[in-house]
């Protein structure tokens, strides 16, 4: 019984090493080290959103460490350089408006403002926004997570509200790193079903040149 028990264990350890302990769905890395997916759910208020998550592995070799990947994710300068030559998003402009700590925890206030392909007869659509984005404490095997919502006194372009988080996991075993970003997007517009595909593909295509993929 005993040696049932370690056996057990063992196992669910491995798994849980080799999964990351999260949801990855079982296709995602057949193909290539990222996938996406994407949506449409509704809030508890009942209003629709585009729900969108990304994951991709990243060899440790090629970072610093965890804060290198970290750096690429808050440095906002950098953003347009990202999306710079894609069709399915370009962001033109990008800052940080703030930066302070807040119980050891760095909080940044970053600006925006990007476009997205859309649906016809808009075929680009503007984005303007302004979000804050905080570290948190980490709650499972995550090495960190981030929270990211635009602000509600902003005057928001292009969208109603955008939130999201991102986690960074670490597997020892195979040197290299999962990201994991989950964002609700509700768009300024009716036609969920049409925009969610290119939502998913403007977002995919940031964390694709943010992460060099």
């Amino acid at each position: 019984m005993r040696s049932l028990l370690i056996s057990l264990f063992v196992l669910i350890l491995s798994i849980s090493t080799d999964t990351f302990a999260v949801n990855v769905p079982k296709d995602c890395f057949k193909q290539d080290f990222y996938c996406s997916r994407g949506v449409i759910k509704k809030d508890p208020s009942g209003r629709k959103m585009v729900v969108v998550s990304f994951f991709a592995t990243l060899v440790a070799e090629n970072y610093l460490g965890h804060e290198d990947i970290v750096n690429q994710f808050t440095d906002f300068s950098k953003w347009s350089d990202y999306t710079d030559g894609a069709e399915e998003i370009d962001v033109v402009s990008s800052r940080t408006v703030s930066s302070r700590m807040q119980s050891g925890k760095r909080i940044y206030t970053q600006y925006a403002r990007y476009f997205m392909n859309a649906p016809w007869p808009v075929n680009r659509m503007e984005i303007v926004e302004q979000s804050t984005y905080r570290e948190l404490e980490p709650v499972g095997n995550e090495i960190t997570a981030w929270s990211f919502k635009t602000d509600r006194g902003f005057n928001l372009k292009g969208v109603k509200r955008k939130d999201g988080k991102l986690f960074l996991f670490y597997n020892e075993e195979k040197k290299e790193y999962l990201v994991h970003v989950v964002m609700e997007v509700v768009p300024d517009t009716k036609f969920f079903k049409i925009a969610s595909k290119y939502i998913q593909a403007g977002i995919t295509r940031l964390f694709l040149g943010m992460f060099e993929l």
